[in-house]
Parts: C-alpha cells; structure tokens; sequence
C-alpha cells in the first residue's frame, strides 16, 4: 500500500514502537527527507497498518503538485494495488484528480480524503 503525503515525521520511532512495520519503502520527491514536513502521514500509516499488519508499505513524501504526478509515476512502477492520498487543498485539487485519474485507469485503488477542507469556503 502506498501513501502519498506532505511529510512522515517520526516514522523511525513508530517502527522501533512496532505501531509501524520494521521493513518498509520510503521515496522522496521534494520534500528534502520524508521524515520531514509533518507527521500527518505517519499517523495514517500508522491506522491502515494496524488493520492490514501483513501490507507492503510506501511512504511517500511530496512537496508540490508537480512531485505528485512524479509520485504516481513511481507507485505505478512499484505495482502499487492501493494508494491512500490523505491531503487536501485549493493547491493540489485539480492535480490531484488528474495524477490520481490516471493511477487509477493503471488499475490502482485510490483511496482520498474527504472533508480535510471541509470548512474551507475558497
């Protein structure tokens, strides 16, 4: 299962803890360290891995709209099955649906977030 976020702060510590697995794939595509930016992704891997505790995990770190087509790209080539793009925003709403669009026609599960903007009027 792949995850697409803004950042893994403190996935280390969670493998260590065993709440993450201790062999996982980590890719980074701008965000200078995926064990940057925030933890967000890390709290998701975190649930999906208590539920599915035998899944294969990708973590993968984007900064802008353009590392997430490269994201796509590189969850395509590993034969991800599922991907979970739990982020929202204005910044990434057409770009994400186009790069997601496309993974899914690969014939990959694509799970999003829904209501992370919720309150968001722009």
């Amino acid at each position: 299962m792949d995850f697409i976020d803004g950042g893994f702060i403190g996935y280390t510590a969670k493998q260590a803890s065993g709440d993450l697995p201790a062999s996982l794939t980590t890719a980074d595509f701008g965000c200078g360290g995926v064990a940057t930016g925030t933890d967000h992704g890390t709290a998701v891997a975190e649930i999906v891995y208590k539920m599915a505790p035998g899944a294969q995990l990708y973590l993968i770190c984007i900064a802008t709209s353009v590392n997430l087509g490269q994201a796509k790209d590189y969850a395509i080539a590993q034969g991800a099955k599922l991907i979970n793009a739990s982020f929202g925003g204005t910044s990434y709403s057409q770009s994400l649906y186009d790069a997601l669009k496309r993974a899914r026609d690969a014939g990959i599960i694509v799970v999003c977030a829904a209501g992370n903007d919720g309150e968001n009027t722009d």
